[in-house]
């Protein structure tokens, strides 16, 4: 009798087991319902563009000539013959220093400026003493400015000597300067594995001021009158890199792409498409090829 029953239990349970198994199946083959409401999305036509690569890097400023000042002999400073930010010649005195010895008469020392410039800095007050070992002004010669930039070697083999550059000084704002590279160090840094590249600027507005920091952009790679799409319109589906293009009837359709370049805000593609056309760069992740949008100005 106990044999019966749970044979009966068991043939139950496997009934069971089947119906789950087949509601399963049939949940996975029934159509899944489209979404309510039209994507809203954002386009823009397709049009030829100069499209650049860009690298970029933050540096400081110095002048093409920068030097620090030291007194030759200690004492006091008595004079300062020229002022803060004014224009100095070559060999012309920044600091007079009285080396004053009781029974003992000298000239006042001077400390000279080396170069012809701007008096960036003039350290003491006047009845402060110094030594040689202490610092007393700068000068520096601002008609060119440089820049020491420390860049990655997979990247410093894609730029080369005289190329040109852009800058953008943050304490100017907007406003935009153009350089060139001057210089590329052959060898590597050892620790970091970086190269060092001067850039040099021409500061003929004099707008430009030594520790002034900057972000310095060197296009790397080029093509121009590309068919250019922004960047952000470029997706992937299976593996494969694609756009949506809207047609006149707002329907989404993908058409895939080979990407040229990608550059700083375009990318350069090529694909069965023409300008004119309009590309869906905002709100087009969730698209499906076929299906239509509600195209937002």
């Amino acid at each position: 009798m106990k044999i019966k029953m749970v044979k009966g239990i068991l043939i139950l349970l496997a009934a069971l087991l089947v119906i789950q198994i087949v509601r399963v199946q049939m949940a996975d083959e029934a159509e899944v319902p489209e979404p309510e409401g039209l994507s809203r999305i954002r386009t823009e036509e397709i049009e030829r563009r100069d499209v650049v690569r860009t690298y970029r890097y933050t540096g400081k400023m110095r002048g093409i000539k920068q030097v620090m000042l030291f007194p030759s002999v200690p004492g006091v400073v008595k004079e300062k013959p020229v002022s803060l930010g004014s224009s100095i010649e070559k060999d012309a005195p920044v600091i007079l220093v009285d080396r004053y010895e009781e029974g003992v008469e000298y000239k006042y020392s001077r400390v000279r400026s080396p170069v012809s410039g701007r008096v960036m800095e003039i350290i003491p007050d006047i009845g402060e003493r110094v030594s040689p070992q202490q610092p007393v002004a700068s000068v520096a010669d601002t008609s060119v400015m440089r820049i020491t930039l420390h860049i990655p070697h997979q990247e410093a083999m894609l730029v080369r000597e005289g190329q040109g550059v852009s800058l953008r000084v943050k304490a100017l704002g907007e406003e935009k300067f153009t350089g060139s590279v001057y210089e590329i160090e052959p060898a590597l840094d050892r620790k970091t594995m970086k190269r060092k590249v001067e850039i040099r600027v021409d500061n003929e507005r004099d707008r430009l001021r030594p520790y002034m920091v900057c972000e310095v952009g060197i296009a790397v790679d080029e093509i121009d009158g590309a068919k250019a799409v922004p960047l952000i319109s470029v997706v992937e589906r299976e593996g494969e890199k694609g756009v949506f293009i809207i047609g006149e009837e707002n329907y989404a359709r993908w058409y895939p792409v080979e990407v040229l370049l990608l550059g700083d805000e375009y990318a350069a593609v090529e694909g069965d498409f023409q300008e004119g056309n309009r590309v869906a760069y905002d709100g087009h992740y969730g698209l499906v090829s076929g299906r239509p949008v509600e195209v937002l100005k």
